[in-house]
Formats: structure tokens, C-alpha cells, sequence
């Protein structure tokens, strides 16, 4: 053929049992094909003879010159198989994330899972991002805050009060991990429950990372404190009709410095000042704090974050916060998004 090389994939197949063969040749240029395949059949016998001897050769079927590749692309098919794989792959990965994502997601899972009463359900706050100069306080305060999550609120309170007999009003607030939203919870329901005249107490007992000040935006330098002992400080709140408790504690060694004796003493000594004290008490499911205030507290409560957190960690803070034989009132499903926070028409 003239050539320095064959740029063509040659196979040669044998029919099992039989002496027949087939010759197959791939190329780029049709023609190319075609000459090679021919220039072949018409070289085999020589070359054969040395192998096998004298042959004769007849062509079952001759060869042409193909007309379109063999190989066309089938768009249409390529992409249906694509989508198949794409949705084949999607529906594996949901089935993975519910089997290892084992949150609690509604109030019945709550009540399933812990076994204790669902005080109410909070639903989430959002805000506008491009509104970057409004207020974005969590408190029922704040007028940019739907009705849903103050109606809420004022359920929970009610439930709450209706939950203490005589003579209790040291409650406190837990949940299993940060950020569950325990303390913009806790402080809401001081606020609420001051709303109609009661000397409320708000305690903010997260003595390693204060959370009620910064939710309130006020500083402890801005504060009024009416009350001022070594162990804590006592500040009225104007706006907000409450009083506030801040320990010393984190100068004196933060944790080391307070214990359920130390918490008693303080509790003791402000009983009988105050109509109802609501304790925010750090996570029970990471550090023993809540539990000191959990023994000498009248009642707790404990706050979950809708989908946020592993329900077996959930149960064991759980546990903890039960061993200490308070009187739980119950659960607070938070940060729900099914809930239906308007109330208006068309709206219902």
C-alpha cells in the first residue's frame, strides 16, 4: 500500500468450531478502511502458507465502503442516561442523610424520643438581608418580629405558670448543645412574664460566656445595678421590666468558683425578693454547670433546635439534666419552620 505505517486498529476473529474467520478494521477515513481490509484479504494466503500451507480463501461476505461511523453520538441517549444516574445518585444521598441525620424534626418526635411534655413549638425568626440597619433582636420587643414567634412565647408562659404550684419559682433553661436558642428563649419568657407586673429575676448562669446581656444590648457597664454583692450583681432593666443577675464568678476562676452550694446560697438569698427567677443554665449535654443549678432549681425546662442535633446526644443530655430530680415541665420545640406564624386573612 505505500505506507510507512497502518494508522488502523486490525482484528482478526475465529469462529469456534469452525473454520471460518472474520477480519474487522477501524479507521478514521472510511477509504482507509476499505483499502486496508481488501489489501488483506488479498495478502492472507501468501503469508498464511508458511503457517498452515496452501489456502484458499472465499469471502462469505465481501467488504465495502462504510457509509457513516460506527461509533455516532447519541446525544439524546447520553443524557437520559446522565438525568437516570443524576436522580439514581441524588435519591442514594437523601437516603443517606436520613439514615445517618437522626434529629428530631417535629413535636411528635420530641415527645417520642424524651417522653415528656411539649411545652409549645417556636417557630424560626427571619430577617431580610438587604435590611442590614433594622433591628435584628430576637425579643418579642422588637416590632420586626412576626406574631407567631410572640404568640409562642405567650403560650409557652402560660403553660409554665399554670405548670408551678405554690411556692416554685426558681425555674431553669437547658439544652443539649450551644446555640439551640435556650437563652433567647429564657429571656423572652422573663420578659413575658414581667409583661403583667410580676418582679421577675432573668439569671444569667452561662458564667464562662455571658449570653443575656448581648442578646438584651446592654453592656454591664451600662447596667443600673440596684443590688451589689461580692458573689453577684443585681440590674433593672427599664426596657424591659426585668431584673438581671450576673455572677463575679469569671474573675474568681469561672467554673471552679461555682458549685450547687455556692448557687444555693445565692438562691436563698434572693427567694423571697423576687415573684419568679428564670435561670439560663449553660448546655447540659457539655459541661455539669446546669446540673448545679438543676438541684437546687423548683423546675426546668429543655429547649431543642429543630434538625440541629443527634437524638441520641439529645437523649443523654437529657438523662443528665433528669438524674438530678428536678422537676421537668417539659420540652420546647425551637427554630421550627413548619409552623404557621401569621394570623390574618388568608392567613390562617
Amino acid at each position: 500500500m505505500n505506507l510507512p505505517y497502518l494508522p488502523v486498529t486490525f482484528v482478526s476473529d475465529a469462529v469456534e468450531g469452525s473454520n471460518m474467520f472474520t477480519l474487522k478494521v477501524k479507521a478514521e477515513d472510511p477509504q482507509l478502511a476499505y483499502d486496508v481490509l481488501v489489501s488483506a484479504i488479498d495478502n492472507y494466503p501468501t503469508i498464511a502458507k508458511y503457517a498452515v500451507g496452501n489456502i484458499k480463501i472465499e469471502m462469505i461476505t465481501s467488504p465495502v465502503v462504510p457509509t457513516e461511523p460506527s461509533n455516532t453520538n447519541d446525544y439524546l441517549n447520553a443524557v437520559i442516561k446522565a438525568m437516570a444516574v443524576g436522580v439514581g445518585l441524588g435519591a442514594l444521598i437523601i437516603l443517606l442523610y436520613i439514615g445517618t441525620h437522626n434529629t428530631i424534626r417535629t413535636k411528635n418526635e420530641l415527645k417520642a424520643n424524651l417522653g415528656a411534655q411539649v411545652l409549645g413549638v417556636i417557630p424560626r425568626v427571619w430577617f431580610k438581608k438587604h435590611n442590614k440597619d433594622i433591628d435584628r433582636s430576637v425579643l418579642t420587643t422588637n416590632d420586626k418580629i412576626d406574631d407567631g414567634f410572640t404568640s409562642s412565647i405567650r403560650v409557652i408562659k402560660n403553660v409554665i405558670k399554670n405548670a408551678l404550684k405554690h411556692g416554685e419559682k426558681i425555674i431553669i433553661g437547658t439544652s443539649t448543645a450551644p446555640g439551640e436558642g435556650k437563652t433567647t428563649v429564657t429571656t423572652n419568657l422573663a420578659i413575658a412574664m414581667a409583661e403583667h407586673g410580676r418582679k421577675v429575676l432573668l439569671v444569667d448562669g452561662d458564667v464562662r460566656r455571658l449570653s443575656v446581656s448581648p442578646l438584651l444590648g446592654i453592656t454591664p457597664e451600662e447596667m443600673n445595678f440596684v443590688i451589689e454583692k461580692e458573689e453577684y450583681k443585681i440590674a433593672y432593666i427599664e426596657q424591659y421590666k426585668i431584673h438581671l443577675l450576673l455572677f463575679d464568678a469569671p474573675e474568681k476562676g469561672g467554673f471552679k468558683y461555682v458549685n450547687s452550694s455556692f448557687i444555693k446560697e445565692v438562691f436563698d438569698d434572693v427567694r423571697h425578693k423576687f415573684d419568679l427567677i428564670l435561670v439560663d443554665t449553660p448546655p447540659c449535654g457539655l459541661v455539669s454547670d446546669a446540673l448545679f443549678f438543676a438541684q437546687v432549681a423548683d423546675a426546668a425546662y429543655y429547649v431543642v433546635l429543630q434538625d440541629a442535633v443527634r437524638t441520641t446526644k439529645i437523649k443523654s443530655g437529657f438523662n443528665n439534666l433528669m438524674s438530678t430530680d428536678v422537676k421537668i415541665l417539659g420540652c420546647i420545640l425551637n427554630g421550627a419552620s413548619s409552623v404557621h406564624s401569621s394570623y390574618g386573612y388568608g392567613n390562617y
